[in-house]
């Protein structure tokens, strides 16, 4: 729970990610990535509530309608992982 309450605060200032700038987006997404395997870790574990719970985070904070990925195959295995739920 500690981790969701941490990451929350990082997703919490995608509202200050400058769109313009790729280093800040390729931060961004490396946060996602690290909630992705985090997810998949908790799926592996059969743990689909905590898996589920990041998910949500994902969506509320950092979805890739308001922030697009930059690299896809991320928001690809995301989708993977959600149907896996």
């Amino acid at each position: 729970m500690e981790y969701n309450i941490d990451i929350s605060k990082i997703l919490k200032l995608s509202e200050h990610l400058d769109f313009n700038s790729p280093d800040e987006q390729i931060l961004f997404d490396s946060f996602r990535f690290n909630i992705i395997v985090k997810i998949n870790y908790y799926l592996e574990n059969n743990d689909k509530e905590k898996a589920r719970e990041l998910i949500e985070l994902l969506d509320k904070y950092a979805h890739d309608k308001k922030i697009p990925y930059v690299n896809e195959k991320w928001k690809e295995y995301l989708d993977y992982l959600r149907d896996e739920i």
